[in-house]
């Protein structure tokens, strides 16, 4: 099967509360949530300069075609995030299930973060007025991820929908900012401030077959460089085929 990869860039539709599907989208909504309580933004003024995108295999997908196979856009994200992340930034990951059978942060920490000495942040999940789900009282851990395993994310943590991943990246690693905004009122303002302090962010799909990335800094000609398409695109039609057994 022989495949590509379209970027997307969905942000006049982010931003336009009078297009369809304007300002409001779920890809926003759920991005640096962590689920405190109902999310209502209003106000696009604080993302005038960022861009939004969303990747996902080309020809796009149809109910019936196998590219809506999560396996698929599995066996293509390793190498998608390694072009992302590049080889000078740092990745860092949110991955959160309400079930702690698929994602469970305390095994997480002392099986892969502590021996390997990976930085980390468990924050507190409080109980707020308002909050529309159930309270996990583990919290909410937030770890640096060596980007040469990009391939343990997709074998592990890609369980939809059980399983949420967000991640973000930078020539830093933002444990601190990001433990100073998760305490802070739930705005625009708030999603702006940790852009500017990365390169930039992304969150999987519901369905595990796209990825969005928000950012500040890459317009759509520093995202086709970082991808390096005429690459990758033979990179992600070898992955599929391997994983359809190298049916052509």
């Amino acid at each position: 099967m022989n495949i590509g990869l379209r970027i997307e860039d969905f942000r006049e539709h982010m931003l336009n509360p009078a297009l369809p599907g304007g300002y409001g989208l779920t890809s926003l909504d759920g991005f640096f949530r962590f689920w405190h309580w109902e999310r209502h933004f209003s106000d696009p003024q604080p993302f005038r300069d960022c861009f939004f995108y969303d990747l996902h295999l080309d020809p796009p997908a149809t109910p019936t075609d196998a590219l809506r196979d999560p396996r698929i856009f599995e066996c293509c994200f390793p190498l998608i995030l390694k072009r992302l992340v590049g080889e000078s930034n740092i990745l860092t990951l949110f991955v959160k299930s309400l079930d702690p059978g698929y994602f469970d942060e305390f095994a997480v920490i002392r099986t892969l973060l502590a021996p390997r000495h990976l930085r980390y942040v468990l924050l507190p999940n409080p109980i707020l007025p308002g909050s529309s789900m159930t309270a996990i009282d583990v919290g909410h851990l937030v770890f640096e991820w060596p980007v040469a395993e990009s391939e343990r994310i997709a074998e592990d943590w890609f369980m939809c929908p059980q399983v949420e991943i967000e991640g973000y990246v930078g020539p830093t690693l933002p444990l601190g900012r990001i433990a100073d905004l998760y305490f802070q009122p739930d705005t625009e303002s708030r999603v702006r401030e940790l852009l500017s302090g990365i390169e930039f962010g992304f969150r999987l799909d519901t369905d595990f077959n796209s990825l969005t990335v928000l950012t500040d800094k890459l317009d759509m000609q520093a995202m086709e460089n970082r991808l390096q398409l005429p690459t990758l695109i033979p990179a992600l039609s070898l992955a599929v085929r391997s994983e359809a057994g190298g049916s052509p």
